[in-house]
């Protein structure tokens, strides 16, 4: 099959980012793979610590083995999280059918990449299925039920620690929002799209509003919208460790230094046939 490009998000955090780049070129597929990164740039105040570690960041990136073709894209200045990463994935989705997506505070399986590809390939000709996960609830939140014959479950919310999609659902979202108003005036489309979590409007509001400079929410809207889902692994492929306060959405919490043994490693899931959420 042939592989999706990766494209990879960083900004000013290089001991995250190596701890990324380790893992992901460990990967079944990582040599084969052509990995897209964009480096954002500093703000106008950026502190004299924050340039330096841009510039460390960079110099990391320019220095990248173990893919087959490296490209790499720094900006000199900053366009911010959600922007700088609408505009890498619709760059790279110009150019190919289909992208895997990180960020560089995502530690993967080995087995990451062979699930991405095996899924993208799957479901790329079900027009209901929006995007593929990487990620899933951890297992304290969310108990699959043993008698459950899958290895994924359609999802309507995207989870979007390492995930992917094509080209012909990504550039039908609508970025400017122009939904919004009409949404707000419907309190049962409201509880709808609360059937994906209970924080999913309000995350929307605070989006519009200008209180939060994220894509994912709108582009799980775009599931909604659609009816759409996204296909979403039982046991997590990837384990964030960005979670410690350093990123632009995030809280601090503790780090669990045995991810390794956290995450996935089946390189031949039992995916799904029957799109339907499971309630």
């Amino acid at each position: 099959m042939t592989l999706a490009p990766i494209v990879l998000f960083a900004y000013d955090r290089p001991d995250h980012l190596m701890q990324t780049l380790d893992a992901l070129s460990k990967n079944i597929y990582a040599s084969d793979s052509i990995l897209y990164v964009f480096v954002d740039g500093p703000k106008n105040n950026a502190s004299t610590d924050v340039l330096l570690r841009i510039k460390n960041v960079q110099q990391i990136v320019q220095n990248i083995k173990g893919f087959a073709h490296l490209e790499y894209h720094f900006s000199d200045q900053n366009i911010g999280c959600r922007d700088s990463i609408i505009q890498g994935i619709s760059y790279v989705l110009k150019k190919h059918e289909y992208v895997i997506v990180m960020e560089d505070d995502i530690i993967t399986s080995p087995a990451f990449l062979s699930y991405m590809n095996s899924a993208l390939h799957y479901y790329a000709n079900r027009p209901s299925v929006f995007s593929i996960s990487g990620n899933s609830h951890s297992p304290n939140k969310f108990q699959v039920p043993v008698d459950y014959d899958y290895d994924v479950f359609a999802s309507p919310r995207v989870f979007n620690w390492g995930w992917g999609t094509w080209a012909n659902r990504w550039f039908t979202t609508d970025w400017s929002m122009q939904y919004y108003d009409s949404f707000m005036k419907h309190p049962y489309e409201q509880l709808a799209f609360n059937r994906s979590g209970d924080d999913m409007v309000r995350m929307l509001i605070d989006e519009y509003n200008g209180r939060s400079s994220a894509w994912d929410i709108q582009f799980t809207f775009h599931h909604f919208r659609n009816h759409a889902v996204s296909i979403v692994p039982c046991i997590s492929y990837t384990y964030n460790i960005g979670l410690d306060g350093s990123g632009t959405h995030c809280n601090n919490s503790r780090i669990q230094h045995n991810y390794y043994e956290m995450i996935n490693s089946n390189v031949n899931p039992k995916f799904i046939d029957i799109l339907y959420l499971d309630s």
